[in-house]
């Protein structure tokens, strides 16, 4: 069994940037090998390594990657989650691929295909389930302390003024497929099975990206629980909070820059409210219980934080909200590969 994970970097961007410090601060990881379409910034990258005593190979081809490595980030465009995978996979090396899994739901499954025929390990990085915030809110509601939740409201708005790869709907997917991949995710983890969504879309403000900005959303679970999500990178104050509605009490969160918060109250009982790090530093937190997490899961052949199927299921919701957006219908799930697939083809 090796001793530590070796880590080859996909995308050397700022979160993949983020994504390898990070990972060289863990035991378990060793990132020994970067890849960027943009060369020069992959020897930036590395030159930074090396000032801190640390070897990294800059590789010219992906391909190049692989005599380094054990395992692979994907930190990429989320067009080429899905290219990057498939080489990694038939090279037989493990996968952590930044979150959203994929541009859509066809894509996530040969993905997972891939994975398996390969016989590797993949794991998605849907990083909010592991902030410490949720950590605690999830063990509050888990508790029964204020009973069974039957309903929440999440909204994230900022202003996120998108560019590049990030402003069009072929290479980002769109907005949901940012924000949503992470409320979605959360609230199906907390609630269980999606069995409808109806999405609405707000006129577009910022006039460079190619979709829609403001996206709110209801959700129904089979469980009976409802949630809505209202998103948008297109608000000028930063408003990043959550309510949720339970049998015998409440509970409210919120993430802001200077420092997150979480208040629950059982129906007769005295108001708790309990402190966290700032909103970057739960992201950071979370990041790293993420990383080791994959390491675990490689070399230790541990339960995956999050399964593939679960990661697959929030960009199968995000995909039925643009399509409740187009249509102006209500969208059962599960949403079919055909389904998706049909959208695509004819828009």
């Amino acid at each position: 069994m090796m001793a530590k994970l070796r880590i080859g970097l996909i995308g050397a961007g700022r979160f993949g940037q983020t994504l390898m410090q990070i990972a060289q601060s863990l035991s378990e990881l060793q990132v020994t090998a970067v890849y960027d379409v943009n060369a020069e910034r992959a020897r930036e990258v590395a030159a930074v390594a090396v000032a801190n005593g640390e070897a990294i190979h800059v590789c010219s081809k992906l391909e190049e990657l692989w005599s380094y490595t054990d395992a692979v980030l994907i930190s990429t465009s989320h067009d080429t989650h899905l290219p990057n995978t498939l080489a990694a996979a038939a090279a037989g090396k493990a996968i952590f691929c930044e979150k959203p899994m994929a541009l859509d739901v066809a894509e996530c499954q040969s993905m997972i295909d891939a994975a398996a025929q390969h016989g590797v390990k993949l794991l998605v990085g849907q990083v909010t389930r592991l902030m410490p915030i949720m950590t605690r809110l999830r063990a509050i509601l888990e508790s029964g302390t204020i009973g069974r939740p039957v309903a929440a409201h999440i909204l994230r708005s900022g202003w996120l003024e998108r560019q590049g790869w990030w402003a069009a709907t072929s290479t980002s997917g769109g907005m949901l497929h940012s924000h949503g991949a992470h409320i979605y995710d959360l609230l199906s983890s907390l609630f269980g099975q999606v069995i409808s969504i109806y999405a609405l879309a707000a006129p577009r403000i910022q006039p460079q990206v190619d979709y829609d900005d403001t996206i709110f959303s209801t959700i129904r679970y089979e469980n009976g629980a409802i949630a809505t999500v209202d998103a948008s990178i297109s608000g000028q104050m930063w408003i990043y909070e959550g309510h949720f509605i339970c049998e015998q009490g409440s509970l409210q969160f919120a993430l802001e820059q200077d420092g997150c918060w979480l208040t629950y109250q059982q129906r007769g009982g005295a108001l708790i409210r309990e402190t966290f790090g700032t909103f970057n530093q739960e992201g950071l937190d979370g990041v790293a219980i993420e990383l080791r997490n994959f390491a675990d899961f490689v070399l230790r052949d541990a339960p995956p934080f999050v399964t593939n199927q679960q990661a697959l299921e929030a960009v199968a919701l995000i995909q039925a909200a643009y399509t409740s957006v187009r249509t102006g219908t209500v969208v059962s799930l599960p949403y079919s590969h055909s389904k998706i697939r049909e959208f695509n083809d004819h828009h």
